[in-house]
């Protein structure tokens, strides 16, 4: 039996369970016969499952394997400017993202419609750091700086 519920907070929320005991529950299975779900998109076609947004994983993520999107600093400099923009907030003692320069700063882009001109909009927010960005630009710093020490040592 499929069951949408609303409780009392407003959440909405959805239970697979046996008709006769609904203490017995089932896993969901979505489109077993094909077709695409699409979560925060109503036109799903960048795979089975598409995903508009940000991801939140509590827990491990496995995958098999990932399609690598990962930014690179156009060139050292960026790739030491990105580096050395990031400080230690003196208050939480994590990454001051405030002081992160745009290349590791995380970026999340979507489409919008101005209400006053009707026409589709992007509008960009930053929150916390891009990781991915931020190992590419620590590569090339690496690597500058182990030809410099082989340099130094001849």
């Amino acid at each position: 039996m499929f069951n949408w519920i609303r409780n009392l907070l407003n959440n909405k929320w959805i239970q697979i369970h046996d008709d006769t005991n609904q203490a017995v529950n089932y896993p969901l299975v979505l489109n077993p016969n094909g077709g695409n779900v699409g979560i925060g998109t109503a036109n799903p076609t960048n795979g089975v499952l598409e995903v508009t947004g940000q991801v939140y994983f509590s827990a491990n993520c496995s995958v098999l394997s990932l399609t690598d999107r990962t930014p690179y600093p156009k060139d050292l400099k960026e790739a030491y400017d990105s580096i050395l923009s990031m400080q230690r907030n003196i208050v939480t003692g994590g990454v001051d993202h405030k002081k992160l320069n745009d290349f590791i700063k995380g970026k999340l882009t979507k489409k919008s419609i101005d209400e006053t001109t009707k026409e589709e909009i992007t509008i960009t927010e930053y929150s916390g750091r891009n990781l991915s960005a931020t190992v590419s630009a620590q590569n090339e710093v690496i690597k500058d700086l182990i030809k410099r020490i082989e340099k130094l040592e001849k």
